[in-house]
């Protein structure tokens, strides 16, 4: 059997692969000691990640994110562990006139994205040297990794021209899916992450940009067709809505 590749890895550890697929991974790990230890390390760190953050995304309220002593594990153990806390893939959608909803819904999947989102900004945007996976200069072996990854074409707003500078992007797992993550930086060293998501049959066809505060974190989130997005920062709300505008428009030209 060829050796296990970490995207199969991944999918075994978030419980993606299909019956078959998981035996087949199941069997190699029994002869690949080296790959057992990195899954039993995921799994350990999702364990944690669990006791230290599911009580914060439970709280009814402000969700009090300890930035600074964020876990500073193995990066991508660390990605694959944020499956366990992604709960919800479903937001807002800002339409053609960018704030009047077309269609009304429950909120309750979109505000747990909106956690979700601000959660990964919160662990990652501290990080100098693990703040990406995947830098802004690969941006197209990004693309294509995160699309195959997705099922679904990914695209990354490019926001140079209102100031900020694309860093790069991650993988991170999540429930029912996989997240792409990308992270840019302004000239002042502030960072905003972008989190996307893709589901074959959404719930929310469309709805207005939303808005959560969660402490010092500013989330705007919505749905265009199959795809979530939630755009987080440490940054006023209207330069992070005008922010939300800008990704937006890129996204709706051809």
């Amino acid at each position: 059997m060829k050796p296990l590749s970490e995207d199969q890895l991944h999918a075994y550890v978030d419980n993606e692969l299909p019956a078959t697929a998981r035996l087949d991974v199941e069997q190699a790990l029994a002869e690949d000691p080296h790959a057992r230890a990195s899954v039993n390390a995921w799994r350990e760190h999702k364990r944690m990640l669990h006791a230290r953050f599911d009580p914060v995304l439970s709280a009814p309220h402000e969700m009090h994110v300890p930035v600074r002593s964020a876990w500073r594990g193995s990066w991508p153990a660390l990605a694959a562990s944020l499956a366990a806390l992604t709960v919800g893939l479903v937001g807002g959608w800002v339409g053609h006139d960018r704030f009047a909803p077309t269609t009304v819904t429950a909120d309750d999947g979109g505000r747990s994205f909106a956690a979700s989102a601000a959660l990964a900004h919160a662990v990652f945007v501290p990080e100098v040297r693990h703040a990406v996976e995947v830098p802004a200069d690969q941006e197209t072996h990004l693309v294509n990794w995160l699309s195959k990854r997705l099922a679904a074409p990914v695209r990354v707003p490019h926001l140079a021209p209102a100031g900020w500078d694309l860093l790069g992007g991650r993988l991170l797992p999540g429930e029912p899916g996989p997240l792409a993550q990308f992270m840019y930086q302004d000239k002042g060293g502030r960072r905003l992450t972008l989190l996307v998501s893709h589901k074959a049959a959404p719930e929310v066809a469309t709805s207005a940009f939303r808005y959560e505060q969660r402490k010092h974190i500013g989330v705007f989130y919505w749905v265009d067709g199959a795809y979530n997005y939630a755009l987080s920062a440490d940054l006023p709300r209207a330069e992070l809505l005008a922010l939300a505008d800008a990704v937006y428009q890129e996204l709706s030209r051809n």
